[in-house]
This record gives C-alpha cells, structure tokens and sequence, in this order.
C-alpha cells in the first residue's frame, strides 16, 4: 500500500505541477501556441472519426487536407498509436477537453512505463522508481518540447527496453515461449511507436544497432549474443516478418512521399545539432538556472527553445553516480553506452565535429 501511495503522490504532483493551468482553466487552455499544437490535434481527431467511420474520414491516409493530394498523413507523424486514450475520452467529451485529457493520459502512461521498467528488471527501489519515472515523465527536458506534442508518448520505447531487458534474462533465453512472447512485446511496442511518432523510433533503432555492435565487439557478450540469436532464430525471423508487414503500409506511404518531394540532406539537418552546452542550458523561465543566460558561454544558445536540454546539475551528478556504481551490470552498462551513443551522436563537438 505504501508503494502504490508515493506511486500515485509522485503522478499526480507531476500532472499538477505540469499541466496546472490546463487544470485550472477546466481544459479551455492548452499548453503552448496554435501550430504543432494544433495540426496535432487535428492528428488525434482525425484517427477519431476513422476509427468511427466518420465521412469525410473514411481513408486514414487520405485525411480531408491539401486536396486533391493522397496520403497527406505521410507528411507527418501519425500519432494513430498513441490516440487511443483520446479515442476513449472523445466517446464521452468534446474534442478540446479530450486533447488535455490525452496529454495527461499520455504524461501518466510514461511514467507507469518508466516506474515498471526501474522496479521490476532494473530492481531499483520504489523511491527510486517514482524518483526516476518523475524525470523521465516531468523533466525540464520534456517540458521544453511541449508544443511538439508527437514527442510526448513515449512509453512504448520504454517497454521495448522493458522487454529487452527481459530477452537478455537466462530463464527466458531458456525458455522458447518465454523468448517468444518478450520478443512479439519488444516488436510490437517498435511498430506503435513508428506509428505514433518516427522520431523516438528511428533514434531507438539508431541506438539498438549501435548496442548490438557493441555487445559484438565485446569478448564477454559476443558468445551469448551470437548463441541467442541462432536458439531463436525461427521466432526472430518469425516476429520481424510480423513486423515488417505491419509496417509495410507506414513505409510505403513514407518512401512514397519522400520519392515525390525528395529526401532531405544532411545540409538541411545540420542546424539542429546540439552543441555541448545546449546539454546544460536551461533558458530563462527556468527556476534555478534562468541567471545562467547571462554568462558568455550560452550567448550562442539564448532564446532557442530547440536547445533547453538540460537537466539540472544535481539531477545529473546523482543520475551519473548510480549508473557507475552499478556499470558492471549489463542491462546498465548498455544504458551508459546508449547515452553516450546518443549524446555524441546528436552533438556538435569541440572543433565542429560532427559524427
């Protein structure tokens, strides 16, 4: 009991303490502006009326935009795996109330996700759990972003690691079922968030390649790693065919499009690398470290929200203390090594390196 009550005071002081204006105004205010926020919600409605047959909403693809232009969803992420929560709401309520009630939906189904994922394989305590789950779910980071609404669910990426962390268990390599259904769960969470959002599935493919070159090159999990795969390799072939048929309609949709408005280059891109200190910079709304915009060293940075990446100095010398005291565990080892994978590769170095 005592577990579920600093579970549910850590959710809903962080829904409050986020989402308090919405709240308050009885959800006739939604954060941010009238762009992503917008066109997101239209996202959301739209998955709403096809799911209930809605005329003009009969086509996902085909949504009633940029007439008379054919899978217009393609354009954009899709949010369909992720609106299920606004689909239930708007059974019972309007479609703005909905959209504020989806965001908390959304906000608690992070960090039931992250709390699972540190409790149960990670065996962390439950203040530990709630402590971490509260950041993943609360952050300054993830605050920053709101407006960019696609990149608010991100719970399936969480229980991708959850099963990822369950398939690297001994009783479930020895186990075919067991494997089998981790291996359908670890796909399966991959596919939705494809289909909510591409931005936090192409970085976590990004990053599980790079985690599996890693356990390849390294003498200790090379033997297990390659043993694994051959055990399994009928339900490996079995659940990714699965999961490339699934996905078949997004990338057809998607490969269609880029063929007719062109694949951007990295030129275009470049822009939106992070440098180093964007990872400490905080902007000016910010509590405790607004008066850091003063300094010379964030001039560069000021007034890009793109680049309020930082977490707070103390939150990362505790975050950073954990990891190392327990690096020499696998599941944990492979959490520092996908952070750093990520931060270099997402990072405009020293000398204008760029990877």
């Amino acid at each position: 009991m005592t577990r579920w009550l600093m579970f549910l005071f850590f959710l809903v002081t962080g829904l409050v303490l986020t989402f308090w204006r919405m709240l308050a105004s009885g959800f006739t205010l939604i954060p941010r502006d009238n762009s992503d926020t917008r066109l997101l919600h239209y996202f959301l409605e739209h998955s709403y009326l096809w799911v209930t047959r809605t005329a003009p909403h009969l086509s996902f693809w085909d949504a009633p935009f940029f007439y008379p232009t054919t899978s217009v969803m393609a354009y954009s992420d899709l949010l369909v795996g992720g609106a299920f929560p606004y689909w239930f709401f708007r059974l019972f309520v309007e479609p703005h109330p909905s959209f504020g009630l989806w965001m908390l939906a959304t906000s608690a189904l992070n960090f039931l996700a992250f709390y699972l994922l540190l409790n149960r394989p990670l065996k962390c305590s439950a203040l530990a759990s709630c402590v971490g789950a509260y950041l993943f779910s609360f952050a300054h980071l993830r605050l920053t972003q709101f407006g960019h609404f696609q990149l608010l669910p991100q719970y399936y990426i969480v229980i991708a690691v959850y099963a990822l962390a369950r398939l690297a268990q001994p009783d479930v390599i020895a186990s075919f079922p067991r494997f089998r259904n981790w291996l359908v769960v670890f796909c399966a969470a991959f596919v939705l968030q494809l289909y909510t959002g591409f931005y936090f599935a192409w970085y976590f493919a990004f990053t599980m390649t790079g985690l599996a070159v890693y356990f390849l090159c390294h003498k200790r999990h090379r033997p297990l790693l390659l043993a694994t795969a051959k055990q399994h390799a009928p339900s490996i072939a079995f659940v990714g065919g699965l999961s490339l048929l699934c996905l078949s309609p997004l990338l057809w949709h998607y490969i269609q499009h880029a063929r007719t408005a062109g694949y951007r280059g990295f030129s275009n891109m470049r822009h939106h690398l992070v440098p180093l200190r964007a990872w400490f910079y905080f902007g000016h709304e910010n509590w405790f470290y607004a008066r850091l915009n003063e300094l010379p060293y964030f001039q560069s940075v000021t007034g890009n929200i793109e680049k309020r990446l930082g977490l707070g100095f103390f939150t990362l010398g505790v975050a950073g203390a954990a990891l190392w005291r327990r690096r020499r565990e696998p599941v944990v080892g492979g959490a520092i090594i996908l952070f750093v994978l990520i931060v270099t590769a997402v990072s405009r170095l020293p000398g204008k390196i760029e990877l």
